[in-house]
Formats: structure tokens, C-alpha cells, sequence
């Protein structure tokens, strides 16, 4: 569908949508009864939670109502709304980081009812790992319970991140199992494989559940939190690769003021610094701005990478059930593209053989990318137990992606042919969803119902240019410079899709939840090679499903089993042009969700099975270069563990483990048995953080990962070798505010390579010991 189509649609949307005003109640710690008026057939409770020694609003207060699986999160100005809420008693769990919870007896009626709710302060819930505040809502669209989701969903919170000193997303993702970082280029090439199968560059990954394109690194000063929701999700995320979504949260405005300074500086000439600030402009109008300069070099001769990006957030309460959010980024990197290194014997192992900080490539060959973009978010409840959300987007990402290609070795096992690959790439793209979220009661079951239709159209330009560069020797290098490259391809791609989704969550009394989905997806997909001016127009449409059912075996546990469906084009060509069609995948999936330890410790369990058809195989031919051909039937299976949440009073844990077992089924190039590249057999991580009195605290983890194959492509005997690696941190926080923090990575001095090269003995080298000193002042509503 056209881009002004789309805005069309959009606007006619807008056009809809109704004012609701609640009438009011202020409630303390007595029973509250909901029973003015009698016409609607479900309450809707909603209210506003605050802090009790200060009364400022808290942000991301988790409220639920027992025995139901209903709950929502509280924005910026500590509000709150829960539609379709069923008569009778109940009880208002409310719960936040930082802070003691409450429980208050409900008698729920039908009629719109104000709440005003005050928490005590828990000094020991800083660290952020409160478990019922972090797993209450995530990506899920329909806003449901995560107990009552059958699907599993990790997340890393923002004090992980922050704890552990994360730089990158690989840094973040080492917690989440079934997840790993399976090839790199600087970030420039960055890709995750989910459950054993690669994950797509753009439709796997999203920012405040909207699509985002992953030119470049995508963990941002802004960034507050990564969700991940395992397995196929396209009923309700539309094209993507079925292993997963990964779901980046940004800092949101708070109604308080406030600001946070950052300057760290570390190993390898690395500097980085930040400010998040805070506050009200006026009235309902609150901003928030995070702004970085980061300047690194690196471990790898010649290599560095330069950082400027800032985000500009603000939102709008227009009333008390209208919310509007716009919030923009502009970021500009520069820097040395490396490969790594590349093996002088078959085997990978022979990598050792060359100092972890050798550079193959060219000093004199920069890259440089651009990112600018403007995401809307409108929220509208609309009477009764209904809301609106609408999400549109906008995002233009340009890049100069020059690098230098390590092709393959000379006979004497040291002389390595190399040549320019230049690409001048742009990639502009609109994105909108406009979903309604409801509650009904249908006879003796109630309904939680999102539908909604969503929908891209992105426009892909790209120059490529090559060139030669002398051959280097990898054991005693001398760089020559490079040659201009000459032009090598000119290619426009557009591709447009549509999609029309629908969930149904049925409750089926107070112990089982019956989930069903359903999404029809058409999309266009147009590739102009502008050499010679030929066209490849492809197009298609799937109905994709799920299913899933949940018993809730007490409130704090759920056992869960489901189906669910990945759609997704493969966005190439064979030999002869002609697109590909669209893979397919299923995955079936059983789990555990549990609440422990007085609900501060959050575990889930999972079994999944997953299918994919339709995937391509590269064939590299004896006279070199390659092509790809689809004949490909993948499978992977395997068991999963993610723990989240504090272990006593003063020490908080996250934790994960993953086994995965991947292999080709059938295939025109592969024999059957054949091992899955970015699928180790073993990988997992633990991680614990502990408050040591007086301002002190302290933590220490675990990372490991068992031998693995970057790329389907290499034989199963090129494994990039295992590791185990140790990281630490110590900190100390003054009373007024400033924060010194220590950390230290991979304190064993470990060995092992992070990313492998598609055909070619290409090996990454991971850092060798590293530390960063960090010191940061937070004000008001950031201060620590």
C-alpha cells in the first residue's frame, strides 16, 4: 500500500477516537466499593500511585487485581487504568521498584472509579530487580499478564545494564537464554541468532514495540530496558524470523525533575559520556533528553569508533485518558570496520596463531553512518473497558559501509588477497500500527481482545563499489593503502506490507487462559538494478496463526503450552534474479512461569520444538564467489531457563540457560544432520549484584558458551572454540547523589573469537582484560 494510503488510514483512525471522563473516589486502606451506576456490564478501576514521604508520582508502578489476570502499568504522572474489570470482591496488588508493596480488598461494581494509592519506601529495592514491577507488562500488544502469556519473554533491566556497564546489545543479550550474538562487523553487521536461526537485520528488532531497521548498534544512552519474546511472534509483530522479537524500552519523561551526568573511561582509550535529564515544561507537558559523546579505540590495531547521539522525548497528557508521546533520535558514528583475523590452516584453531590485536584491513578505509528518527505514540481509552493505541514512525538511516574483504590465503599459508568493498547505502522507512485493546464478558467467559492493522513501507538505495588492494602477510603485515574502487552494482529495493491481526484471550474461569491469533499479511516487494534497468516484482500473502492455553495452578504459578507461526520474506535472489518465496516456520512450545520467594523472584521454563521451511543454502562453487539457492528444511529444539529477580533483602540475581540442539532436515546442498550456524549446544550466565552497607556494593558473574559454528555454510568441524568468562564490578554511592563504579571484564584473560566470516576462515577476536572506572551525579527524580 502506498505511503499516503497508509497516512490515509492513519488519519481516519485519529478521527475515531472518543473522550472518557471517570467520575472520582479517593480510597485509603479500607475495602473500596465500585458500585455507583449500572451501565456498563464490567468496572473500570483507575488511579493514580505516589510515593508516601514525598507524594511525587511513581513511574512503572505495577497494579493488578486478584484473582484476575487484569493489570496495567503507571505512566510518568504515576496514572493508571484498568478496563473491564468483573463484578465482584477482589484484591489491588500494587507494586513498584524501590518500593514497599500493597494490597487493597476490592468490591468492584460497574462504574468508573479514581484510586489514589501511596507506597512506602524499601530501601533495600534499588537495585531494580523488584521482580512483580518488571514482569508485569512488556511487548505484548494485548497487555496481558506475562503468568498468563504462553509464550516466553526474558527481559534485562535497566539495572543490569547499568551494573554490568553494557556497551552494545551483545553486552545485554549475554543474560537472556537461546539468544546469542552470531557475527559482528563493529556492530555494523551485527547479527543475533534466537533459538538456533538467524535473526532478520530489520523485522526482528523493535523500540517501544515499533519497528526499528538494525543499521548499526542499536543500545543507546536512552535506553531503559530489552525485552526478548522467544519464538515466532508475527500475529501480532508482522514479518519476522521466527526465533524472536528483541524489544529495546526507552527512558520515558517523568513528572519530577531531574538530571544524571555519566563520564566513564576505560581500557583501550575508551571515553564515553551522558546526561538524562528530566522534568515538566508546563502543565501536562513533561520532556526528557539523553544525550552521549563516546570515543573509543580498541584492543585491535588501528580500529576505533566515534559516537554523537541525543533523544528528545515529550509527553502529553491531554486528559485523563489521553496520552500522546513523540519522541526523536539522531545519531552519527564513525569508524574502522574490522573483519578479524583469518586462519592459515583449515581448521580455526589455527587463529591462535596471530596476536589478538592484529589488523588485516586498511587504516586509510572509514566508515560512517547516520540515523535520524521520529516515533508518535498515541494511548486513548475510549469508554467502558476499550483503548486506543496508535504508533507511527519514521526513520532514515544512511551509511557509508567501506570496509576491506580478507578473501582467501596464498599457497605459502601467509600471503592473503584482499579487496575493497564500498557501499553507500540508504534505507527510509514508515511504520504505523493502530490497535484497539478491550474487555468483554461473553456468558460465562471473559474476553481480553486486541485487533488492530499495522504496516511499513521502507525504500532501500544502494551504490556498491570495489577495488584491489595489495595482498598483506598475516604474520608480519604492512599496510599499502587502497585503491579507489571502481563502481560494482546499483540497486533501489522498496517493499510494502500490510497486515490485519487479531487476539483473543479467554478466561475460562480463574484457572485456565485460552489464547488465539490470527493475522493476514500481504506485502510487495520491488528490486531495480539500475545498471541495466531491470525489474523483479514480487509479491505474496500468508494467514498466519497461534494458540496457546495457560492454567493458572496458583496466582504466583502457570503452566503454559502453544503454537505459534513466523512468516517472512527472504528479501534475495537466485542466480538467474527471480526472487525467492518466503520461509515458513512453527514452532510448538511448553513452560513453567513461577513467582517465588514471596514474589521477588521471577523463573520461567521452557520447551520448544521449531520448524522452518524455505531457507537458502550458499553453494561456493571451485572458481570462487557464491549464490544461493532455497530448497532448505531447518529444525531446532531445546530447553531454556531465565531467572530474574532478588534472592534476599540485599541480593538480587539474573541468571540463564540454554540448550539447543539445531540441524538441516533436508537440503539441496546440506546432508541431513547437518549443524546450525549460531546454535551452540550450551550456553548460559549468572549473574549477582549485593548491597555491602554503608554505600557499598559489589557483584560478580559467570558467562559461558560451548564450541559453535557462526554460519550453516561451515563444516561441522569448524567450531569457534567455547568459552567460559568472568566479569565484576564494586561500587560505592555518596549521600549526595555521586556514584563511583569498577568494572572488569573477562578477568581470566580468556581466548575466544565472537564472530566468524560467511565462507571463509574469518575469526573475530573477543577482548582480552578490560576495566572502566564510571562516576556519575544524579539530581531529584534521577538521583540514586
Amino acid at each position: 500500500m502506498p505511503i499516503s494510503r497508509r497516512v490515509s488510514v492513519l488519519s481516519f483512525l485519529l478521527g475515531m477516537i472518543l473522550a472518557d471522563t471517570p467520575t472520582t473516589l479517593r480510597a485509603g486502606t479500607s475495602p473500596v466499593a465500585i458500585t455507583e451506576g449500572a451501565s456498563q456490564q464490567d468496572g473500570t478501576v483507575s488511579g493514580t500511585v505516589r510515593a508516601a514521604d514525598s507524594g511525587a508520582p511513581i513511574l512503572l508502578a505495577s497494579v493488578r487485581i486478584e484473582p484476575t489476570n487484569q493489570g496495567a502499568s503507571t505512566d510518568a504522572d504515576g496514572r493508571f487504568t484498568i478496563y473491564g474489570v468483573p463484578e465482584g470482591a477482589g484484591t489491588l496488588v500494587v507494586s513498584a521498584v524501590g518500593y514497599d508493596s500493597s494490597r487493597m480488598p476490592l468490591t468492584i461494581g460497574t462504574d468508573v472509579v479514581e484510586i489514589e494509592i501511596q507506597l512506602e519506601v524499601d530501601p533495600l529495592g534499588v537495585d531494580g530487580l523488584t521482580v512483580s514491577a518488571a514482569r508485569s507488562r512488556v511487548a505484548t500488544k494485548a497487555e496481558t499478564e506475562l503468568l498468563a502469556t504462553p509464550q516466553a519473554i526474558s527481559l534485562v533491566p535497566g539495572a543490569v545494564i547499568e551494573q554490568q556497564a553494557a556497551v552494545t546489545l551483545d553486552d545485554v543479550i549475554k543474560n537472556v537464554s537461546g539468544l546469542i550474538q552470531a557475527s559482528s562487523i563493529n556492530g555494523e553487521y551485527a547479527t543475533f541468532a534466537a533459538r538456533g536461526f538467524y535473526s532478520n537485520s530489520n523485522g526482528n528488532f523493535r523500540r517501544n514495540g515499533v519497528q526499528v531497521s538494525k543499521f548499526g548498534e542499536l543500545l543507546d544512552a536512552n535506553t531503559d530496558r530489552v525485552e526478548v519474546l522467544k519464538g515466532p511472534a508475527t500475529v501480532l509483530y508482522g514479518q519476522l524470523d521466527p526465533g524472536g522479537v528483541i524489544n529495546l524500552r526507552t527512558k520515558q519523561p517523568l513528572g519530577a525533575t531531574g538530571t544524571e551526568v555519566r563520564v566513564a573511561g576505560g581500557s583501550f582509550g575508551r571515553v564515553d559520556g551522558r546526561i538524562d535529564a528530566t522534568g515538566r515544561l508546563f502543565g501536562p507537558l513533561l520532556y526528557r533528553v539523553n544525550a552521549q559523546i563516546e570515543n573509543r579505540d580498541s584492543y585491535r590495531d588501528e580500529v576505533f569508533w566515534r559516537t554523537r547521539f541525543i533523544s528528545p522525548v515529550i509527553t502529553w497528557h491531554a486528559g485523563p485518558a489521553t496520552t500522546l508521546t513523540v519522541e526523536t533520535e539522531f545519531k552519527r558514528e564513525e569508524g574502522l570496520l574490522d573483519e578479524g583475523l583469518f586462519a592459515p590452516a583449515p581448521t580455526l584453531a589455527s587463529l591462535d596463531e596471530q596476536p589478538v590485536n592484529r589488523f588485516l584491513g586498511e587504516p586509510d578505509v572509514p566508515a560512517d553512518r547516520a540515523r535520524s528518527a521520529v516515533l508518535a505514540r498515541l494511548e486513548q481509552g475510549i469508554g467502558g473497558s476499550w483503548s486506543t493505541r496508535i504508533a507511527t514512525s519514521w526513520s532514515k538511516n544512511e551509511r557509508n559501509a567501506n570496509r576491506v574483504d580478507l578473501r582467501s590465503l596464498g599457497g605459502d599459508g601467509r600471503t592473503l588477497g584482499r579487496r575493497t568493498d564500498f557501499r553507500q547505502q540508504e534505507l527510509e522507512t514508515l511504520f504505523w500500527d493502530a490497535g484497539l485493546i478491550g474487555a468483554l464478558q461473553l456468558g460465562p467467559t471473559s474476553h481480553r481482545v486486541a485487533v488492530g492493522l499495522d504496516g511499513y513501507s521502507t525504500t532501500r538505495l544502494e551504490e556498491r563499489f570495489r577495488g584491489p588492494v595489495d595482498p598483506i602477510d598475516i604474520f608480519l603485515p604492512r599496510y599499502t593503502g587502497a585503491v579507489a574502487p571502481s563502481p560494482f552494482a546499483v540497486e533501489d529495493q522498496s517493499v510494502d506490507m500490510l497486515g490485519l491481526y487479531a487476539q483473543d484471550q479467554i478466561a475460562l474461569g480463574d484457572a485456565f487462559v485460552l489464547q488465539l491469533g490470527l493475522r493476514y499479511t500481504t506485502f510487495d516487494q520491488l528490486t531495480v538494478d539500475r545498471d541495466d534497468g531491470t525489474e523483479e516484482d514480487f509479491s505474496d500473502q500468508e494467514l498466519t496463526t497461534s494458540a496457546g492455553v495457560v492454567h493458572r495452578v496458583t496466582p504466583d504459578v502457570s503452566i503454559y503450552g502453544s503454537m505459534s507461526e513466523a512468516f517472512a520474506p527472504t528479501l534475495s535472489v537466485d542466480r538467474n534474479g527471480d526472487a525467492f518465496d518466503p520461509n515458513f516456520g512453527r514452532q510448538f512450545e511448553l513452560g513453567l512461569k513461577a513467582d517465588l520467594l514471596d514474589r521477588r523472584l521471577s523463573t520461567t521454563i521452557a520447551l520448544y520444538h521449531l520448524r522452518r521451511t524455505g531457507m537458502i543454502s550458499f553453494v561456493y562453487p571451485p572458481e570462487g564467489g557464491f549464490y544461493r539457492v532455497q530448497s532448505g528444511v531447518q529444525r531446532s529444539r531445546g530447553f531454556e531457563v531465565d531467572l530474574l529477580g532478588r534472592l534476599t533483602g540485599s541480593v538480587s540475581a539474573i541468571a540463564s540457560y540454554g540448550f539447543t540442539d539445531g540441524a538441516v532436515l533436508e537440503d539441496d546442498v546440506y546432508e541431513t544432520g547437518h549443524g546450525l550456524g549460531g546454535a551452540p549446544r550450551h550456553h548460559g550466565s549468572l549473574w549477582l549484584r549485593g548491597g555491602l552497607g554503608n554505600g557499598f556494593y559489589a557483584g560478580a558473574g559467570v558467562f559461558f558458551q560451548s564450541e559453535w559454528k557462526a554460519f550453516t555454510s561451515y563444516p561441522d568441524d569448524r567450531m569457534l572454540r567455547g568459552y567460559h568468562r568472568f566479569e565484576a564490578m564494586a561500587g560505592y554511592s555518596l549521600a549526595n547523589g555521586v556514584r563511583l563504579q569498577l568494572n572488569g571484564r573477562n578477568l581470566a584473560n580468556k581466548r575466544y573469537y565472537l564472530s566468524g566470516g560467511e565462507g571463509r576462515a574469518v575469526g573475530l577476536p573477543a577482548s582480552p582484560r578490560s576495566f572502566e572506572l564510571s562516576v556519575s551525579w544524579g539530581t531529584g527524580a534521577l538521583r540514586r
